[in-house]
């Protein structure tokens, strides 16, 4: 009789694991990556509207994003991805909101179409909901097939009645969307200047004295004038709608 070899528990295990690791790396060279900057085709029945996103960062610096949103026949579904970035729950919930904005917009209801998001930015966070502005547009634009045009970005939230709300960080949106490429940048009502302090020095003699103080003066600057780009208030979706319309040289479209 031939002999009968037992393996011992230590040794099976070490070749179960053996075999799981063999076969990720195997996997991870043969599998094909998808880089950050990709943007995968669309698919048949399917509108895809791409628009420049200016942001900040973690460190309050201005960035430039990319927005796609894609939709497709479906069942209503309103999905957010956001690649390499952490991103709070209220820009999470932005999209959402957005989406009952344009519906409203569009006098109809998204229950035969399923809408994604898809974030992609060099940056650690997404600063708030300030992406819901052109969240909304961008479904709009898609549904009435107005070409969306990269000179025009915007920041701003959305509300539920299609209302813009305030963001912080104006100028450095403003300034990350001039760098790439923008002409025109829509911001929400009551948010193209800024409060400033001056802080100035003044000395007067006195005999052999000369006694100092300083003066702060506090004024508004405007900030398309401060960098050299159109800055226009928005109130509403109709407003954002409108600018691309314009720019389009075409009239509204109906659905």
């Amino acid at each position: 009789m031939g002999k009968i070899y037992k393996i011992k528990r230590g040794d099976l295990l070490f070749a179960i694991i053996f075999v799981f690791l063999m076969g990720f790396v195997i996997a991870s060279f043969t599998i094909p990556q998808q880089k950050a900057t990709d943007i995968p085709a669309a698919v048949e029945g399917e509108k895809v509207v791409t628009m420049g996103l200016p942001a900040v960062d973690a460190d309050g610096n201005g960035v430039m994003g990319t927005l796609i949103t894609r939709i497709r026949p479906g069942t209503g579904q309103i999905l957010v991805n956001i690649n390499d970035v952490l991103a709070q729950f209220d820009t999470q919930y932005s999209g959402r909101t957005a989406a009952k904005a344009a519906a409203d917009f569009m006098k109809t209801a998204f229950i035969n179409i399923d809408i994604t998001y898809d974030i992609k930015v060099n940056a650690t966070v997404i600063e708030g909901p300030s992406a819901g502005a052109a969240m909304a547009a961008s479904i709009v634009l898609g549904l009435k097939g107005i070409p969306s045009d990269n000179s025009i970005m915007m920041t701003g939230t959305i509300r539920d009645n299609g209302t813009i709300g305030p963001i912080g960080s104006v100028s450095e949106k403003a300034k990350a969307a001039k760098d790439n490429g923008a002409t025109l940048f829509l911001v929400p009502k009551g948010q193209s200047t800024e409060m400033t302090t001056i802080r100035t020095r003044e000395c007067r003699n006195f005999d052999s004295l000369e006694i100092c103080q300083i003066q702060y003066k506090h004024g508004e600057t405007n900030i398309g004038q401060s960098l050299n780009i159109t800055v226009q208030e928005v109130s509403n979706l109709s407003d954002i709608v409108s600018y691309f319309l314009k720019e389009s040289n075409q009239t509204d479209v109906s659905v």
